[in-house]
Order: C-alpha cells, then structure tokens, then sequence
C-alpha cells in the first residue's frame, strides 16, 4: 500500500494560536462546570418536588380522613345583598341600623340559648 502523502502548513504566531486554543478550553471546561451544576440543581428539585407531592398527598389524606371523622353540618351563610347604584352615603346609613337589627337577633339568639343551658343545668 501507499503511504498518505503528508502536507505541512506553516502557522504564523504558533504561540497566540496556541494561547487562543488553551483559553477556548478554559472556556468549554467552565461551560461544562455549568452544566453540571445545572443537573445537580435540576436533580435537587426533582427530589424537593417528590417530597413535596408526598406531603401534599399525605396532608390530602389527612384532610379526607378529618371530613369523615367530623359530624357533617349544613351551614347556610346569609347572601349578602349587591350594592345599589347610587349615593354611598345612603348606603352607609341603610347598613347602619340592619347591623343594628342583625346584632339585636343575634343577641336574642345568644339569650334563648343560655336560658336552655342553665334550665338543662338546673
């Protein structure tokens, strides 16, 4: 067989080439730090987002297990009515005295209730 025949080139500023080829390692060998960093952090959180999913699975199953070990209670919370367009100062004073009459029904509630209790105690 026959031997390739060899070329050689002369390379002006053989010391700046080889400069420039050591400081684009340094630069890839930086770039590639990064990179794995970047997979560490990536790993961390995948692991941070597993733990997470399994406290939030636990904390959901604790929820369930509450619902079904509290007594079931319907509670009617009262609508509260849309503000009507007009003045806000007669909107102050309209809510002022149902404020009034909501606490005074609730007061008679809070009465009729210790009456019972203290009938049921005595």
């Amino acid at each position: 067989m026959a031997e390739p025949e060899l070329y050689f080139m002369r390379i002006d500023e053989p010391v700046e080439l080889r400069k420039n080829v050591l400081e684009t390692t340094k630069m890839l060998i930086r770039a590639l730090q990064r990179y794995e960093q970047l997979k560490k952090t990536r790993q961390q959180k995948t692991m941070e987002l597993q733990t997470l999913r399994g406290i939030m699975k636990e904390i959901n199953q604790l929820c369930a297990e509450l619902k079904h070990v509290l007594p079931s209670v319907d509670v009617k919370l009262p609508k509260e009515p849309e503000p009507k367009k007009g003045n806000q100062k007669q909107q102050k004073g309209k809510q002022a005295p149902r404020e009034d009459s909501e606490l005074r029904s609730l007061e008679k509630e809070l009465r009729s209730v210790e009456e019972k209790l203290s009938r049921l105690g005595a």
